[in-house]
């Protein structure tokens, strides 16, 4: 299957102000089917926040041993890169941007439910609190999402970490007996700050356009005709924000 890494929509954590960040580095998992030695790993994670409130994510994949970073720092530098060929593609957005892009995530003092709010879904889907817990001796929030036709959710976020997941469980509905199921499970939790992780990797600078399409081919594909027209979009953007140097 063609995977295209879009631009990240939302992180798991939540911009405060510069006082209030916590830093942590998490080590995750993404399994699939039933738990046990026939669950099969995904994607591992690493998760991270300083106490400046930048964020770094890598996901390394269990298949093809793609590695994907993601930056975001407090100054409005976006940069997204891909390990395997070295490429990166990087976005400095002024504080207005930045600021902009971030006004609508919620703060933990609300237990992290107000993230899941303006999700698209049938009423009465969203998630709820429905607890609260010890996940790698940090209280963690449970959030449950009522049963649907599709799908069950349950999320473990951890407010004093600006809301991010430690743990998620997804069961597709009709299909739990066969393994229909995906978690995200903490593989280990350190609250300490490892400044080597903030520093922009030292790869070639490419266009988004470029940037995507080699991700396409390092998994066997090429881009579709839509996927072009929206990096067409992303291309112009890119090249504006790099005018303003």
């Amino acid at each position: 299957m063609l995977r295209i890494a879009l631009p990240l929509l939302f992180l798991s954590s939540t911009l405060l102000p510069a006082q209030q960040y916590r830093p942590y580095v998490a080590t995750l998992r993404d399994v699939s089917g039933p738990s046990g030695p026939q669950a099969k790993v995904i994607t591992t994670r690493i998760e991270a926040q300083d106490s400046k409130g930048n964020r770094y994510t890598k996901d390394v994949g269990a298949a093809k041993g793609d590695t994907r970073i993601t930056l975001i720092t407090t100054s409005g530098l976006y940069v997204e890169a891909l390990e395997n060929v070295r490429i990166m593609t990087s976005i400095q957005r002024t504080p207005a941007e930045h600021a902009e892009r971030n006004s609508g995530r919620p703060v933990p003092a609300k237990d992290c439910v107000d993230h899941f709010a303006n999700i698209p879904g049938p009423p009465g889907t969203g998630l709820s609190i429905a607890g609260r817990e010890q996940l790698a001796g940090v209280g963690v929030v449970k959030l449950v999402q009522p049963a649907s036709p599709s799908a069950r959710m349950v999320v473990w976020r951890a407010p004093s970490l600006n809301g991010v997941t430690l743990r998620r469980e997804m069961v597709f509905a009709g299909s739990a007996s066969q393994g229909g199921s995906t978690r995200l499970e903490l593989v280990t939790l350190s609250l300490s700050e490892d400044a080597s992780l903030f520093q922009p990797p030292k790869f070639r600078e490419v266009p988004p356009s470029e940037f995507h399409t080699a991700v396409a081919r390092f998994f066997g594909g090429e881009p579709n005709e839509n996927m072009k027209q929206r990096f067409a979009q992303m291309d112009k953007s890119y090249h504006e924000h790099r005018s303003r140097k």
